[in-house]
Parts: C-alpha cells; sequence; structure tokens
C-alpha cells in the first residue's frame, strides 16, 4: 500500500492520529499531497455528479468548479483560522494549522466521493433541479461536519 493510500484510509478511520500527525511535523509532505489530490478528485466527481443533471459541458464545468472552489476557500480561510485560534490561545506554528486544515479538506472531500453515486442515481432517477439542489447541500453539510471532526481533534480540548 502507497503512503499516500495509506494517509487516506488514516483519515477516513482514524482522524484523530492525522490531526495529532499536523502538529509533529511528521509526513507533513505526503499528507499534504494525499489531502490535495482527494480534493482533487472528489471535489471534480461530485462536480460532475451535480453538473450531471444539465449534461454536456455543464458536467466539465461543475468537474472543474469544485475542486477549485474548495482550493480557494482554504486559500482565504487558512490564515482566518490560525489568528483565530492563536487569538484564543492556540498558537502553533502556520505550518501545521495550514496541514490540519488541508486534511480536514481531503476528509470533507472524500465524504463528497462517496455521496456522489446517490447524487448521480437520485439524478437518473428523475428528481427535479429543486431536489437535487438540496440533496447536494445536504451532502456539503455532511461533509462539512466530516471536517469539523478533524478540525475540533486537531485543537484538542480547551477553551
Amino acid at each position: 500500500m502507497s503512503t499516500e493510500t495509506a494517509i487516506l484510509t488514516e483519515l477516513l478511520r482514524d482522524p484523530g492520529s492525522i490531526a495529532a500527525r499536523t502538529h509533529e511535523d511528521r509526513g507533513l509532505r505526503a499528507l499534504g499531497l494525499a489531502s490535495i489530490l482527494s480534493i482533487l478528485v472528489g471535489g471534480a466527481i461530485f462536480g460532475a455528479a451535480v453538473g450531471s443533471f444539465r449534461g454536456h459541458l455543464q458536467l466539465l464545468f461543475a468537474a472543474l468548479k469544485v475542486p477549485l472552489a474548495l482550493f480557494l476557500t482554504l486559500a482565504v480561510a487558512t490564515p482566518a483560522f490560525h489568528a483565530i485560534a492563536a487569538t484564543f490561545g492556540r498558537l502553533s506554528p502556520f505550518r501545521a494549522t495550514a496541514s490540519l486544515v488541508l486534511a480536514a479538506s481531503a476528509r470533507m472531500a472524500l465524504v463528497l466521493l462517496a455521496c456522489a453515486p446517490p447524487l448521480f442515481l437520485a439524478i437518473d432517477l428523475g428528481f427535479r433541479y429543486h431536489e437535487v439542489a438540496i440533496l447536494a447541500a445536504a451532502v456539503f453539510g455532511l461533509a462539512g461536519l466530516a471536517a469539523l471532526g478533524v478540525l475540533l481533534r486537531g485543537l484538542g480540548r480547551g477553551p
């Protein structure tokens, strides 16, 4: 099993150990690579599922748009998250904060990837546009909760 595959397995099965790894500075390069790949693949496949409602070029645009939106959100939110954590006494190197946020986003992308087939099925079964939009929003909420779990484990206990 490759290092990236082992990291993704650990991210799904034991997010606490991944969160702890971000503070130990061990294997951050492999964690970052695996996280980036999972965001690209998971976001693209989920975007393709959402775009399949309209089909044709919309499928391609949505497959490109979702990973891009995830990465742009990371670029804006990571420095803010680091500043807020430091304000509340959770001072850690920016590298650790960035790794933690990237790992959390990778877990989110893996949940999106897992939920893409049911979304494809719902579209194939003839769900209407608004039903698909609500289903996609619910999937994003579920994926966000999975990411939040990694962030909270990485922050640890305390105020």
